[in-house]
């Protein structure tokens, strides 16, 4: 539980919203690298919510452009995993 809870909303968030968007801005611009990340986030979460899985991350990237603070987006996609969770197990 501990994983898709908080290891997963954290590393994702590092690697997704922060290392590939920033890694790529100056090749692609912002927007064009948060959308590469974000079908990548998407996409390798091989299921059928790649939609889902798209919205969510611009979402996150979102949050995470007006605050400049990762853990910002990560809570949310903690609070995010959470829910899913509990409306899904409860």
């Amino acid at each position: 539980m501990l994983v898709p809870l908080l290891v997963g909303p954290i590393l994702e968030e590092l690697i997704f919203r922060k290392w590939i968007p920033n890694t790529f801005q100056d090749v692609l611009g912002r927007k064009r690298s948060v959308i590469f990340s974000n079908l990548l986030f998407s996409m390798l979460h091989f299921d059928w919510f790649i939609i889902t899985y798209f919205a969510n991350g611009l979402i996150y990237s979102y949050f995470y452009d007006k605050s400049k603070d990762i853990k910002v987006s990560i809570i949310i996609h903690i609070l995010y995993n959470l829910c899913v969770f509990l409306l899904t197990f409860f």
